[in-house]
């Protein structure tokens, strides 16, 4: 090991993390790749900075949200990383009662020519039950 890939993307995990926390949509894009995929139960597709940004702004404008991600999976291969693990935590829309979150998320990570990490994709499912 020892290049220091797994450091780099456990900062873009935890930046990412504070994003969404904060409900920044500009934070949160740029830690994605201009042509990210987002993928979750029953949407479609999303694809691309601008797509997403339609999808989470109207969202984030009135959502509170606190969230958790715990990596249980991390491999590096050359320019890309494949990381899963799980999200927990609430969210809260406006108006309305709190909504537990429990995710199970896949990550692909690419090595931007600028040298950064970012999400390329961002794949979720149901997590496993907590009960």
């Amino acid at each position: 090991m020892g290049t220091g890939h797994e450091e780099a993307i456990a900062a873009v995990r935890a930046e990412h993390v504070e994003a969404v926390n904060s409900t920044d949509v500009d934070r949160l894009l740029a830690g994605m790749t201009d042509d990210v995929a987002y993928f979750a139960p029953q949407l479609p597709p999303i694809r691309g900075k601008d797509e997403l940004r339609r999808f989470v702004a109207p969202i984030y404008a009135k959502a509170s949200i606190n969230v958790e991600m715990e990596a249980e999976s991390l491999e590096v291969s050359g320019e890309h990383a494949v990381e899963w693990g799980n999200v927990r935590g609430a969210v809260v829309l406006e108006g309305a009662d709190s909504e537990p979150v429990n995710l199970t998320y896949l990550f692909v990570y690419r090595l931007d020519s600028d040298g950064q990490w970012r999400i390329s994709y961002d794949i979720s499912t149901p997590g496993a039950s907590t009960q």
